[in-house]
């Protein structure tokens, strides 16, 4: 049986798959929720863009997830446009594949732009689910007749 999703496994996905491709050096620090001091640069945030389920047949549907990897550079670093086109490139090939309750979810598109001295990788990825209701368990029960049938 699958695993019942609670909203948190693509963020957590996309930084197990960040953080073990990129060094300490490359990247200081991945953040799933914003630090209140002390942020170590260059740094990764990922954010929950939105989630979008579109239904099928009895209980299946679709889901996507558009989330944002917002990536700061080094206060220090003078050539951050290049720095951000590199660290893109790295992230397109990082991301490509995250594994969602053991399957492999591949990346439907990627969009990268640079706002605010930022690098802005915005991901999609789609994937079935299967909706989870307290009832799964009730079986049809079979009607029992009494009397004769003609």
């Amino acid at each position: 049986m699958s695993k019942i999703l609670e909203g948190t496994e693509v963020i957590s996905a996309l930084a197990t798959k960040i953080r073990d491709g990129f060094s300490t050096t490359e990247i200081q620090a991945v953040y799933k929720d914003t630090p209140t001091q002390n942020i170590l640069k260059p740094c990764i945030f990922l954010n929950m863009v939105s989630t979008i389920q579109l239904p099928m047949v009895n209980r299946r549907s679709t889901r996507t997830y558009t989330t944002d990897i917002n990536v700061t550079g080094a206060d220090d670093n003078t050539e951050l446009r290049t720095w951000f086109t590199k660290i893109n490139e790295q992230l397109l090939r990082i991301v490509d594949k995250i594994i969602i309750s053991d399957q492999v979810v591949k990346m439907v598109q990627g969009e990268a732009n640079i706002e605010n001295n930022e690098l802005h990788l915005i991901v999609t990825y789609n994937f079935d689910v299967i909706k989870q209701s307290d009832d799964d368990e009730i079986k049809m029960q079979t009607r029992k007749f009494k009397g004769r049938v003609i």
